[in-house]
C-alpha cells in the first residue's frame, strides 16, 4: 500500500509542478507581449513638447507611467490574487512568486535595452520601473 501511495503522489507532484512551470511560462509570454506594445517614442518625448495629445490630457511627463507599463501592472495585479488562492502561504508560494519575478526582471531588462533614450525620456523610465 505504501508503494502505490508513493507512488501516486509522486505522480502528483509531478502533474502540479509541469502545471506550475506551464503558469509561469504563459504569465511571462503574455507580459512580453503586453512589452512588445511599448511605442519607440515613449522614451524620447520631444524636451520642448508641451502638447497634449488630447485636451485637458496629461503630456509624456506628466503621466505617472506609460500605458504599456499601466496594462502589465493591471495583467498582473489580477494574477496576485488568483496565485494566493490557489497556493497556500509557504514555501511553494515563495518559490512560485520568485520565478515570476526573476523571469520578469529578464523580460523587463531585455525590453528597456531596445529603445533609445533621451533626457526627458529618462524621466519616464524612471516612471516606469518605480
Amino acid at each position: 500500500m505504501s508503494l502505490a501511495t508513493s507512488q501516486a503522489l509522486s505522480s502528483l507532484e509531478a502533474k502540479i509542478n509541469t502545471v506550475m512551470q506551464r503558469t509561469i511560462d504563459v504569465v511571462l509570454a503574455w507580459t512580453s507581449k503586453l512589452l512588445s506594445q511599448q511605442k519607440k517614442s515613449d522614451f524620447r518625448p520631444r524636451d520642448d513638447d508641451n502638447t497634449r495629445s488630447a485636451p485637458g490630457a496629461p503630456s509624456a511627463l506628466e503621466m505617472l507611467q506609460t500605458p504599456t507599463c499601466q496594462t502589465v501592472y493591471t495583467f498582473l495585479s489580477r494574477l496576485y490574487p488568483l496565485f494566493l488562492t490557489a497556493l497556500a502561504p509557504g514555501p511553494n508560494l515563495a518559490a512560485f512568486f520568485q520565478e515570476i519575478a526573476a523571469g520578469l526582471r529578464g523580460l523587463l531588462f531585455a525590453h528597456f535595452q531596445k529603445f533609445q533614450v533621451n533626457p526627458a525620456g529618462g524621466i519616464v523610465v524612471t516612471k516606469d520601473i518605480a
